[in-house]
This record gives C-alpha cells, structure tokens and sequence, in this order.
C-alpha cells in the first residue's frame, strides 16, 4: 500500500509539471518581438560669430525601438517566418551654450533606420551638418534656422523646441 501511494505521488508530480511547462512556452511565444536601445553622445563643437569662435555642447540622445513580425511559413505549417521591418530612431539634439544661452535649443529628429544606416553629425562655420545615409539637414546655430535638402525631406520627421533654463 504505501509502495502504490509513493509512485502514484511521483507521477502526478511528474505529469503536473510537464503540463505547467508546456503552458509556459506555449504562451510565451508572441507573434511581434522589440526591443529598445538608448545611447548619448556629447560633442563641443565651435562655430565664427564676427571673428570669435564661440563654443556649444551638443547632446544627442538617440531611442531605437526594433519590432519584427512573424507570419507562419507556406512550406511548413508548424514554422514562422520572421518579417523584418526598419528600427524606429527618434534623436533628441540638445545644443546648449554658456556663453549665450539664445543659442540653447532642442530638435527631435525621427526616422526609420535601415540595416546599414549611418549617422554623421559633423561641423560646418555656421553650425553642424547631420547626414543620415546621404539624407542631409544643415543647422546653423546662431540662427536657430534648419535646411533639409529636397531629397530628404520625406526622410525626416522634425520638431524644434527653445531650451527654458
């Protein structure tokens, strides 16, 4: 008797376990899978106001968010096909200087991000220059004032913001 009640114990612990389990990874199998990176990068850059060369920070904050989709394969049933889609890139520009604060702004800069993407912020005499997989925009700092040129201009997603110190 206390033999048939041991193994009877055994094997309901056994079975409970592979059922719990197999609940477990049946659920945490999603169709959609993301992800999110967060980077900053600080530079100090100058730019020539009437022969003096007056120095800014810029700050650029960038947010991916990586999604794939997966849809279920033609050739086998019990198989899924991931489906890629471009990351979404969304950098936060914050240009700050303590000489003159009119300088201080922020730009919001959206765009998808393609697999071999790259992104340049480099300086020019009236401000910086950022080039995103030969989509270009050039901002000129004591302006404030922003040029995308026309091929890029559906690239981009743009919003401008004054700093409140």
């Amino acid at each position: 008797m206390k033999t048939s009640l041991y193994k009877s114990t055994i094997t309901n612990f056994i079975i409970t376990t592979f059922l719990v389990l197999g609940i477990g990874i049946g659920f945490s199998q999603e169709e959609q899978v993301g992800g999110v990176l967060s980077t900053t990068t600080v530079q100090t850059l100058n730019f020539d106001r009437n022969g003096t060369k007056i120095p800014y920070t810029i700050t650029t904050q960038e947010n991916r968010i990586y999604s794939a989709t997966f849809k279920q394969s033609k050739e086998n049933k019990e198989n899924f096909e991931r489906m890629e889609s471009p990351a979404l890139v969304s950098k936060m520009i914050t240009i700050n200087s303590e000489i003159d604060s009119t300088l201080n702004k922020r730009i919001i800069l959206r765009y998808k991000k393609r697999l071999a993407d790259t992104f340049e912020l480099v300086p020019t005499e009236k401000g910086f220059q950022i080039e995103v997989d030969g989509n270009l925009i050039d901002y000129a700092v004591e302006s404030g004032v922003y040029a995308i040129d026309a091929a890029s201009k559906n690239f981009f997603v743009i919003d401008e913001f004054d700093v409140v110190d």
